[in-house]
């Protein structure tokens, strides 16, 4: 790197010499001052007791559950396989928990465990609260289970507070304990027995820390401290000391900044200071353009930006692909069983995103009187108004739903009864596959703006635009700018009488229509408000008038 410093003596004045040499005593100061800074944050968190949220605990805790997890999993096969003994007895204690989690939890426990002024904890005690910890783990996860909408609430609300992960548990225990769900806690035996195993695999499998058993002043008994190692402190230190280098502030400039060559190397006179880059937030193809222009030697020769040819803001979607009734019909044919069926039947056949709408869809958010689903966003949750939507039920998925509900276990409250994870895109590749439907690209997607098609074919922009939720704008530029070859044909196949047909009579055919608008409203009374609406705006639609009645407007949604 050159700096102004490198130019002949006689070329500068006395005052530039000047400024660059405050600049340099700045910059100096810049690192003295975030070195102090970041070592301040790290004593203070330490001296709280909260050794495991500093940068270097992190780090370590995120190696030791590997290592962690092997000796958990395989204490419990040896647990469940060999002879009864002392130790094996608290295993189905932890059934329920997954051995990552159970590794996380006790390795942030053990690093806690160093507390004000470097004094450790008995193991007694870490043991206790390596169980606690598991045991208000297994009571969140059944909270979320119970009451998924006010458990997904509450974590929103409190990561748009900006709450820390305390706080958030703290918040949500007190939910727990207003709305009554029990603590159905270990026995303290049991809280012992399992921390014990858990804190004694940790030593045994990460090599971190070590137990220390002393007399207390006092006292006559031995008491058995866990520690962390002195290399391991020492990691740490070193580790804090190389990541306060790499901190330091950043204040203003007195002179002009370094040339960017290329955009992340620039900026400070000192290559001490990381560097500024000069594009924070950009496309790889943005970075690799600027990558390739030599911007310190074209800032006076260049005319036009390099990235001229390229637009910003989001693209319009240009995936033509329109899945069609019948290639509906094939796949929902073709599908493994009832589950596969809803899936697919909810993704095409009612818009919903998959899986971020479709997983989260319980029985109790299918109103089959009314015909109606109540679907969470959590896409648009962040928008006001926009946590949840109604979404009609078309009459071949109210089939589909029936069928589900009956075939669904006992007490489950699920719709969706599949994983989000490893089979879900593999086994609906092999399903449109089996159905020999012709494979097209971005597999949930297509199918939930086929659904927005469909509808838009029906019913007005509006009312498919809350639906499918989003507004009319993006309905435009990413749904509806493709008109499907079904359109065209009914199009094409209107006879030459069709603009005398009298708008203020029904049409015969509206009445042989196959998709009746009164399957969207409610059964209760035939002359109810709200079901007279759907059927006007059935024989509408079937006219052809795409401009709804005013009056309808609230009704409908």
């Amino acid at each position: 790197m050159t700096t102004s410093l490198d130019a002949p003596q006689g070329a500068l004045t006395v005052k530039a010499e000047a400024l660059i040499t405050r600049q340099m005593k700045l910059e100096y100061e810049m690192l003295d001052h975030g070195r102090r800074r970041f070592q301040n944050k790290v004593n203070k968190t330490i001296d709280r007791g909260r050794r495991q949220d500093t940068p270097g605990a992190r780090r370590l805790i995120s190696e030791a559950i590997t290592p962690l997890t092997a000796a958990i999993t395989e204490w419990l096969k040896r647990s469940y396989g060999g002879r009864p003994g002392r130790a094996n007895k608290f295993a189905p204690l932890l059934k329920n928990t997954a051995p990552t989690t159970a590794a996380y939890i006790t390795a942030r426990r053990v690093f806690s465990g160093v507390g004000k002024n470097g004094e450790p904890q008995t193991r007694a005690d870490l043991a206790k609260r390596i169980s606690q910890d598991i045991e208000l783990e297994h009571r969140l996860r059944r909270f979320e289970h119970m009451n998924p909408g006010f458990y997904q609430a509450i974590t929103t609300r409190t990561k748009q507070q900006g709450s820390t992960e305390s706080h958030k548990r703290r918040v949500l225990i007190h939910e727990m304990n207003r709305i009554g769900i029990e603590d159905d806690g270990w026995s303290n035996p049991d809280q012992l027995g399992v921390g014990l195993v858990l804190s004694e695999l940790f030593i045994a499998s990460t090599e971190m820390a070590y137990e220390e058993k002393r007399k207390r002043k006092g006292q006559k008994r031995q008491q058995s401290y866990i520690r962390l190692k002195p290399d391991t402190l020492q990691w740490l230190d070193g580790y804090h000391q190389h990541r306060a280098d790499l901190s330091p502030a950043m204040w203003p400039m007195l002179v002009e900044p370094l040339d960017w060559t290329p955009q992340e190397d620039g900026g400070y006179l000192l290559q001490f200071i990381c560097h500024r880059s000069l594009v924070k937030h950009c496309s790889k193809k943005h970075r690799d353009i600027l990558s390739e222009a030599n911007l310190a030697v074209e800032r006076e020769l260049i005319r036009e930006s390099p990235l001229r040819h390229l637009k910003g803001g989001s693209t319009p979607h240009r995936n033509p692909r329109y899945i069609t009734p019948e290639e509906t019909d094939r796949l929902l044919n073709a599908a493994l069983d009832i589950r596969w069926k809803t899936v697919v039947g909810l993704a095409r056949l009612a818009g919903l995103r998959c899986p971020s709408e479709t997983h989260l869809l319980t029985w109790a958010d299918v109103d089959f009187d009314k015909g109606r689903l109540r679907v969470r966003s959590p896409k648009t949750e962040h928008h006001a108004g926009k946590e949840e939507r109604i979404v009609p039920i078309t009459p071949k998925l109210m089939s589909i739903l029936q069928d589900a509900f009956h075939a669904a276990p006992d007490g489950s409250e699920r719709v969706v009864r599949i994983g989000t994870k490893g089979n879900l895109r593999r086994t609906m590749l092999a399903l449109v596959k089996r159905s020999e439907v012709q494979k097209w690209d971005d597999l949930w997607q297509t199918l939930r703006r086929s659904c927005e098609q469909e509808w838009a074919m029906e019913f007005p922009q509006f009312a498919v635009s809350n639906w499918i939720g989003h507004s009319l704008t993006v309905s435009g530029k990413h749904y509806a700018n493709h008109v499907p070859d079904e359109l065209f044909e009914r199009a094409a196949s209107l006879g030459p009488d069709h603009d005398s047909v009298d708008s203020s009579t029904p049409s015969q055919d509206a009445e042989n229509e196959d998709f009746n608008g009164a399957a969207f409203c409610t059964q209760d009374d035939e002359n109810s408000e709200e079901n007279a609406c759907f059927v006007g705006e059935s024989e509408r639609v079937a006219e052809g008038i795409r401009t709804p009645d005013p009056r309808d407007h609230n009704a409908m949604l």
